[in-house]
């Protein structure tokens, strides 16, 4: 009897294995994000790395492929820094998300509209992106997701 309960339980373990798959995440695909970390255009460099999270699952055909509070990646894109004495004195940042991390562990880019914040030009203020500012995100490309 112990073994016909062994040989169950392997074929069991076996099944729960082979029954993964894979799902494709299409490009196109919206993902909304939140930012994790001020941005102050006093304290950053263009092409500094910037960290995101997911405020919501993402899934396919009813499969989490990306869970909420995944990390996810962006860029500075343009910094413009207070100038003392320059006939405009606007600061500004820019930034971008570019990737997000999946279930299976991979990482898929993303494509975004650039967020910008500006000061008002008439006091000498850094621009600052908020901890908690709202972005989305889509998929650039199709990519196969193990589930």
């Amino acid at each position: 009897m112990k073994k016909l309960q062994f040989v169950l339980f392997v074929a069991i373990l076996n099944l729960h294995f082979t029954c993964k798959k894979d799902v494709i995440l299409l490009a196109g695909t919206s993902i909304s994000l939140e930012l994790k970390q001020e941005v102050n255009s006093e304290q950053v460099e263009r092409g500094n790395i910037i960290e995101f999270l997911v405020k919501n699952n993402v899934t396919v055909g009813g499969q989490v492929v990306i869970t909420a509070g995944s990390s996810a990646e962006g860029i500075v894109k343009d910094v413009v820094k207070l100038c003392r004495g320059c006939n405009a004195n606007c600061a500004k940042v820019t930034i971008t998300v570019e990737n997000v991390q999946t279930v299976d562990g991979q990482r898929i880019y993303l494509r975004s509209i650039p967020h910008s914040e500006t000061t008002d030009c008439k006091g000498w203020k850094p621009a600052v992106v908020k901890i908690g500012t709202a972005v989305s995100a889509k998929v650039l490309n199709n990519a196969t997701i193990a589930i």
